[in-house]
C-alpha cells in the first residue's frame, strides 16, 4: 500500500524556503556589547550599546535580550532562519586546569 504524500503544510509538508540561514552573534566587550545577525555574506543587521564592565554582566542581560529582539525584528523572518548562536566573552582560559 502506497502512503499518501502531504499536500499542505497542515498535512505535514515542509514549506519551501528561500531565506538564507543566519547566525546570531553576541560580542561582550569591556566597553560595549554588540549583537549582530550574520549571514554568509557578512553582517546583515547589528545593535551596539556601551557598558561599564565594573557593573558586571548580570546588569546587561536584559539589554542584551532587548538588542537580540530588535535585531531579529529588523530582518523579516530572521528568527525562523537562525541556525546558530555565537558568543565572544572576555574571559581567561586556564588550559592547564581546564576551566574558564
Amino acid at each position: 500500500m502506497k502512503m499518501k504524500q502531504p499536500d499542505s503544510i497542515a498535512d505535514g509538508a515542509t514549506a519551501p524556503t528561500t531565506a538564507e540561514p543566519y547566525t546570531l552573534a553576541i560580542d561582550v566587550g569591556g566597553s560595549h556589547i554588540t549583537v549582530a545577525l550574520v549571514s554568509d555574506e557578512g553582517v546583515v543587521e547589528q545593535n551596539s550599546f556601551p557598558v561599564d564592565a565594573s557593573r558586571g554582566l548580570r546588569t546587561y542581560l536584559d539589554p542584551v535580550a532587548r538588542a537580540i529582539g530588535e535585531v531579529l525584528d529588523k530582518v523579516s523572518d530572521a528568527a525562523n532562519h537562525c541556525t546558530g548562536v555565537a558568543m565572544a566573552l572576555p574571559l581567561l582560559v586556564d588550559s592547564f586546569e581546564g576551566r574558564v
